[in-house]
């Protein structure tokens, strides 16, 4: 039966905003100003420096459980970014605060996670991350599912374990201004949760927090589980040609990894992952092994090596020359054959 997706294509979404309209204190009919002074001003949604101001979307999702993208702020030590989930009404929503700072000299972001209930802000999470956000934006991610409440900044992730008890049944979202300085947001996305249907057992990741492959088609989610074939040519390793094993998404690397299986003449503990966050932030895990990278190839993609639907993607051939350390002779089919100097390539293709 083929391989199901994390969400149907074209479903996810439920409302978007780019902000890319005429200067204006009214927002439109799409958002509800509950509190501060919010305006469009080029191109960007705007609070004048109200504390804890609030603007919500006027959309709902069709459960509390939902995704939230925005363009914070970036790089501002006075600033502090505030994006609202799971919001009922004033009293009664979720939202998460992002802030650049210092710890003496060194630059840390700190994150944290809230819950107003009945009125009574309380402080569910906090942590601080030696690092600082972009100078102009950074995009922020949150996924509020059944049992947890994860929030993304750039490549940084923050998972916190929800009681279900605690949650408000709020469909909508929003934003906020966490310091009464001047804030601006752009490119704000609502969606759907996709992970009620089995996919993510553990709640903590939406479809909107994988990657998506992105065509002139539009946004297409990414499966869950991809399947990365070799293909060898020469007489260096034959054992690799084909070869396949699958590579299951972890949400909290943001990799398609396999610690299970191990190709032939590869090093030990296995480790072969497939991700595509930026290539600084994508390290290959705890181990060593293959870390093969997704997000150059969307930044320089073509006909010859993906297309999003079906999902496929061919990695450049690899020349290699024997001995591969460590050498495993007694691997059927030759690994590292005599004499030594024998060539060849590999290549790898990842399909749904």
């Amino acid at each position: 039966m083929g391989r199901r997706r994390c969400c149907c294509e074209y479903t996810c979404d439920v409302f978007e905003d780019s902000f890319n309209r005429s200067n204006s204190t009214n927002l439109g009919s799409d958002w509800d100003e509950r509190s501060g002074d919010w305006e469009i001003d080029t191109n960007y949604l705007v609070e004048t420096g109200t504390d804890n101001a609030l603007v919500i979307c006027q959309t709902s999702t069709k459960t509390e459980e939902q995704f939230v993208r925005v363009e914070i702020q970036g790089r501002n030590d006075d600033t502090v970014n505030g994006i609202v989930c799971n919001y009922l009404d004033d009293d009664n929503y979720f939202w998460t605060e992002i802030e650049n700072s210092l710890d003496g000299a060194i630059a840390i972001i700190l994150i944290r996670l809230y819950r107003m209930g009945a009125g009574t802000p309380e402080l569910l999470y906090s942590t601080s991350v030696v690092d600082e956000l972009q100078a102009s934006q950074e995009e922020v991610e949150i996924c509020f599912s059944a049992t947890s409440f994860t929030v993304s900044v750039g490549a940084i992730a923050v998972a916190y374990d929800c009681d279900p008890n605690i949650h408000i049944g709020g469909k909508k979202a929003g934003l906020k201004n966490g310091a009464a300085f001047e804030i601006s947001y752009d490119d704000f996305d609502l969606e759907n949760y996709s992970g009620t249907d089995g996919l993510f057992l553990d709640g903590t990741a939406c479809c909107g927090q994988q990657c998506h492959c992105i065509d002139e088609e539009g946004r297409h989610c990414i499966p869950q589980v991809l399947t990365a074939t070799f293909t060898a040519t020469g007489t260096c390793a034959p054992a690799l040609d084909g070869y396949t094993l699958d590579l299951t998404w972890n949400a909290q690397t943001f990799q398609w990894e396999n610690r299970a299986d191990q190709p032939p003449c590869k090093e030990t503990p296995p480790y072969t992952s497939f991700c595509c966050i930026d290539d600084g932030a994508c390290t290959g895990g705890t181990g060593p092994g293959d870390t093969y990278r997704l997000h150059t190839l969307f930044a320089q993609r073509d006909s010859t090596n993906i297309t999003c639907s079906p999902f496929s993607v061919v990695f450049p051939e690899v020349e290699i020359t024997c001995p591969l350390p460590p050498c495993y002779p007694d691997i059927p089919g030759g690994c590292c054959p005599t004499p030594v100097g024998e060539s060849g390539t590999y290549q790898i293709t990842v399909t749904e």
